[in-house]
């Protein structure tokens, strides 16, 4: 059977490896968030020319930036969800660390204890002779 601390130490890790893949993901959608922001932009300076991009009417230019705008918005409200997300799960793995530093600590214990018992009965038993 595992001890205490191995099988917190595990948890430790997997929830490690859920906070990195948390953390990937609020990157990517800052990232996109950023794309779509700098889209934004293009359309605006596109609306603000005197002559649109060929293809385009000032009517295409302005739904385009309306769904644009939409999907910001939307990208947004899912970043600010992820952070929360973030957050709870550094708190998560800040507590497994600190039970695993206390099952660490109680395995170290128990050892020194049961090394204490053995040295204690051996000497006990056997008497040392000179």
């Amino acid at each position: 059977m595992k001890s205490r601390a191995e099988r917190i130490n595990r948890i430790h890790a997997i929830l490690k490896l859920q906070y990195r893949i948390s953390e990937w993901h609020l990157v990517q959608l800052r990232q996109r968030e950023r794309e779509l922001q700098d889209h934004e932009a293009y359309l605006i300076g596109a609306l603000n020319d005197k002559e649109p991009p060929k293809g385009l009417s000032t009517e295409a230019i302005a739904r385009r930036l309306s769904t644009t705008g939409v999907s910001t918005r939307a990208v947004q409200t899912q970043a600010e969800n992820q952070l929360d997300q973030l957050r709870t799960e550094a708190r998560r793995l800040k507590a497994t660390e600190r039970m695993f530093q206390s099952a660490a600590w109680a395995a170290r214990r128990d050892a020194e204890k049961r090394s204490l018992a053995d040295v204690t009965e051996a000497l006990t038993v056997k008497p040392l002779v000179l």
